[in-house]
């Protein structure tokens, strides 16, 4: 199926990503619950596991189809995370994630800001996040989480 987003613009997509009639999201975001995925602190994981752990659920939210497409990831990739840096509160770090964006919106999604390179099938390769995760009494939560 060809569709046009301007005029004399065109772009390959597949039928099963076409849906009529269109589709109200319920958000344009995740919601503010889902941003901040909390561990207990009593969690045995490592703080390198922790961390994939935190940021897995924290991706998987944005994942989810109320979200809108022109927001939505397909899927996510934790490439790696640096060493943590302790803090007053918890700890900072760098985390590598490789996004894909809901075609066939990857020309205009907003995972293409920042740092990070476009590659096939809406992939934006090696996205740099800040990462600050705090410990709130019985919990691991994340605090904040930025695109460098």
């Amino acid at each position: 199926m060809r569709i046009g987003l301007h005029e004399g613009a065109t772009f390959w997509v597949r039928e099963e990503d076409v849906v009529f009639p269109p589709t109200k999201y319920a958000a344009h975001s995740p919601s503010q619950e889902d941003c901040r995925p909390a561990l207990p602190a009593s969690t045995e994981l490592t703080q390198e596991n922790m961390v994939r752990e935190l940021l897995t659920i924290y991706w998987q939210a944005w994942a989810a189809k109320t979200i809108d497409p022109d927001r939505r990831i397909r899927a996510f990739r934790i490439e790696s995370i640096d060493r943590a840096n302790p803090t007053e509160d918890g700890f900072e770090l760098l985390a590598t994630v490789s996004l894909q964006a809901v075609p066939p919106l990857y020309l205009r999604s907003a995972w293409l800001e920042g740092v990070g390179e476009y590659a096939a099938d809406g992939w934006v390769l090696n996205k740099l996040f800040y990462v600050h995760i705090v410990r709130d009494g019985e919990v691991y939560s994340i605090d904040t989480l930025k695109a460098r």
